[in-house]
């Protein structure tokens, strides 16, 4: 695949998209699919920010039963399916594994309910072109089962679990690049390190962009009838190059998410853990480690000068290790590696974003 300032190309487009993440990925390889002449534009590597900094799930959304987003749910479930279908090398089922006790928080009869309308909406999850990607129905399993399965959540008031599958992605950053390569197939044309310096404005209407690549210091001014920003938490800074456009002031909410890998802490199955700030956290199991994740706090600082900071470290071990057995509690030094990114939120959601 050769950068679109490698090769012979058009100074305009039926569509210019601005990221180069799996959104802008996506988007390039729906529109190019369908014959559109598409340019896309990422500033650093594809799949760099918050498309590698996930925990590595394609979900079906069940979390978002709880505030009866119905459609959501199986929007969520037709796209997850979609992906096991079409990257079947990178997107693979996974069992995971929600502890109940005897309380009305962590009821068995209370997620048993919600289970029995997560299968009925996912109907169709079994409809997979490969056999081995078919996702069976979830089942409940006792106190001593739960115990050998998972033994570091707290045993006090234990009742059992719920078991229900999910969707691994071992590689985002991999899954990503297959995509964009695909948009590529179909003739849309790329380019990393090629950063927009400014979305061309006439008469109050996006004609295009102007784009710098960084590897040659060249700048170069590219048309298109649409213009696509696909930025996630930079999009609004993106917006304001415009100069000229009357009435922006669009700001988004940056939401951090950060996760840990730690040594082998489960085996095949994920573990959902709902904390007592009622957020629920995985542990999943990723190449002989485990990932524990994620977090959800507004993040107020500049996107390109985000790190993972060692209070948020401190945060989300405190959170985790009040939701583990003690003899399973983590310390800073059982860390190895920690990873983090933004994600973008509409103004008006606060509270921390957790319900985003």
């Amino acid at each position: 695949m050769k950068r679109i300032f490698d090769q012979q190309h058009k100074n305009h487009y039926d569509m210019v998209i601005v990221g180069g993440g799996i959104s802008g990925a996506f988007v390039a390889y729906e529109a190019a699919s369908r014959g559109l002449k598409v340019a896309l534009f990422e500033k650093g590597d594809f799949g760099e920010a918050t498309s590698a900094a996930t925990s590595k799930l394609i979900h079906g959304g069940l979390r978002y039963l709880a505030n009866l987003e119905f459609g959501l749910v199986r929007e969520s479930l037709i796209e997850r399916r979609v992906l096991e279908n079409i990257a079947p090398n990178f997107v693979y089922p996974l069992p995971m594994l929600i502890p109940t006790y005897k309380n009305i928080k962590s009821s068995k009869y209370l997620l048993t309910a919600g289970m029995l309308l997560y299968d009925l909406l996912s109907f169709d999850k079994s409809w997979t072109w490969d056999d081995s990607k078919k996702i069976p129905m979830h089942r409940t399993i006792g106190k001593k089962k739960t115990k050998l399965l998972a033994p570091l959540v707290p045993q006090r008031k234990l009742s059992g679990s719920s078991i229900f599958y999910d969707c691994q992605n071992i590689n985002p950053e991999r899954l990503t690049l297959g995509v964009i390569k695909s948009a590529a197939s179909y003739g849309a044309h790329m380019a990393n390190y090629a950063k927009m310096e400014q979305l061309i404005v006439e008469s109050e209407i996006v004609k295009g962009v102007i784009v710098k690549d960084l590897l040659s210091g060249k700048s170069h001014k590219i048309d298109a009838d649409i213009t696509i920003n696909a930025t996630g938490p930079w999009s609004d800074i993106v917006l304001k190059t415009t100069g000229n456009l009357k009435n922006i002031d669009h700001h988004i909410r940056r939401s951090e998410g950060i996760h840990l890998i730690v040594k082998k802490m489960v085996d095949d199955h994920a573990i959902t853990i709902v904390t007592k700030k009622k957020r629920h956290v995985f542990m999943l199991p990723w190449r002989n480690h485990t990932i524990i994740g994620t977090t959800d706090k507004a993040y107020s600082g500049k996107p390109d000068d985000y790190s993972v900071s060692e209070k948020s470290i401190a945060e989300l071990l405190e959170e985790i290790n009040a939701s583990l057995d003690k003899q399973y509690h983590i310390s800073k030094k059982d860390i190895l590696y920690s990873y983090g990114g933004m994600r973008p939120l509409v103004e008006k959601e606060t509270e921390g974003t957790y319900n985003a």
